[in-house]
């Protein structure tokens, strides 16, 4: 049965006119969809999304069909939200929407590219620091309210999303101190929302499942290592799980990589998942009494005084969970993130990187119409593809950001052939 929670977030219920709930301009209501359903919709249909099935999620993409995309991860991560936020009785519409939306700041060549774009916008002595900054969560908030075109409103920038599905956007990760989003980032702090933490949880179950799903592929981790590993997570574990484990044990050396595979999904992801429903439901009942909350009402009525250290750890594992995660993580990141496998190509996805923002900031003309006309867009110049080297005087930070977003923008792919028109044999 699901939980009846006086916190689910709905824009009605939550006090929020029509007139400050989306980001740019208000609109009508549709008696046929909500609010949230129409960013799911929105966010589904962009082109920002489409793009993640051609993004790295942690092994590059080149010889294996199996391996996670950014794509799939994502659609893992909205499965594994909607049975928290289902089971919590928290919006679901909204969970999908900042599920579906959450990684679509990505770069090419995974968290390398991340990194690469953000050390060239801080190295370069030429862009101001108010231009400085590149963090793919953030970088989504700039593609969603800036860059997309919506097809109601092709005259206005963005997808006009409502303010609750950028703020679960934004906080899936940390944002760090990446000045250059603040203007968008200080326009939400009032909008934050138990789904979009049940969406940043979701976000590290699924990491944690598929990263070594995919390092078995690769046998970077063996199967003796793993059951060794799953050992320490017995304390938490259920009959269910214990059951499950006790498979995956018998069935060390001969049960097919494919059903091996499964069984060990299936036990973590079933022991995070009801862990953290049984958590959270505690911490709302804490929470209730502590402020004595017995309508969703009041909590529409303190929701604008609670403080974020108390509402940012309310959605949470266990203690014992947490404790024995932080061991996994610090065992995914020396055995499956730093592998060869997974950095055998960060040099190169970095190297290519560096060499489009060089090639482009050297040469400009470059860049194709769409990346121009997003740097007139920013400068209030009508597009003019043959004035593009007389308007960058003066403007040379919005260039730099605005090649940023190109290249952040690209899939693999599309990246290696930009590469090779430029400094390779292709012609065109």
């Amino acid at each position: 049965m699901a939980y009846n929670s006086n916190f689910v977030s709905t824009p009605n219920r939550l006090g929020d006119n029509r007139r400050n709930l989306r980001w740019s301009h208000e609109e009508p209501a549709q008696p046929h969809r909500s609010d949230f359903s129409k960013d799911r919709d929105r966010i589904l249909y962009s082109k920002s999304f489409l793009r993640l099935r051609g993004k790295t999620q942690v092994f590059i993409l080149h010889d294996n069909d199996y391996i996670r995309t950014r794509l799939t991860h994502t659609l893992e991560v909205n499965q594994i939200a909607k049975t928290i936020a289902i089971a919590l009785g928290q919006n679901v519409e909204l969970t999908e929407a900042i599920a579906l939306g959450h990684d679509v700041g990505h770069t090419p060549f995974g968290h390398v590219g991340e990194r690469t774009l953000d050390s060239i916008l801080f190295n370069d002595a030429n862009t101001q620091d108010n231009q400085k900054g590149f963090k793919h969560n953030l970088q989504a908030l700039r593609l969603l309210c800036e860059l997309e075109k919506g097809a109601n409103y092709p005259e206005q920038k963005g997808l006009n999303l409502t303010k609750y599905v950028l703020w679960g956007i934004a906080h899936h990760s940390s944002v760090g101190n990446k000045p250059f989003y603040d203007s968008i980032l200080n326009e939400l702090n009032d909008y934050w929302s138990f789904e979009g933490y049940i969406v940043a949880m979701a976000d590290e179950i699924a990491q944690r499942h598929h990263d070594i799903e995919d390092s078995l592929r690769y046998n970077i981790v063996s199967r003796d290592e793993l059951i060794e590993r799953l050992s320490d997570f017995s304390i938490c574990f259920a009959q269910q799980d214990r059951d499950t484990y006790n498979k995956l044990q018998a069935g060390i050396r001969n049960l097919e990589a494919p059903v091996f595979s499964a069984l060990f999904s299936r036990l973590v992801v079933n022991l995070y998942v009801v862990n953290a429903i049984n958590n959270i439901k505690q911490n709302f009942r804490n929470f209730e009494e502590r402020h004595e909350i017995n309508n969703k009402n009041k909590f529409v009525e303190i929701k604008p005084t609670i403080l974020e250290e108390e509402h940012r750890e309310i959605v949470s594992f266990s203690n014992e969970l947490r404790d024995i995660d932080n061991d996994f993580q610090s065992f995914l990141k020396s055995n499956v993130l730093s592998s060869f496998n997974a950095q055998s190509m960060d040099g190169k996805g970095e190297y290519i990187i560096n060499k489009l923002y060089s090639a482009f900031k050297n040469n400009p003309q470059q860049l194709p119409d769409t990346a121009q006309r997003s740097f007139f867009d920013f400068i209030g110049r009508d597009f003019k593809r043959s004035d593009i080297m007389n308007v960058i005087p003066g403007n040379e930070s919005v260039l730099h950001r605005c090649i940023v977003d190109y290249i952040g923008g690209m899939t693999d792919r599309f990246a290696y052939q930009e590469y090779d028109r430029l400094y390779g044999t292709r012609l065109y």
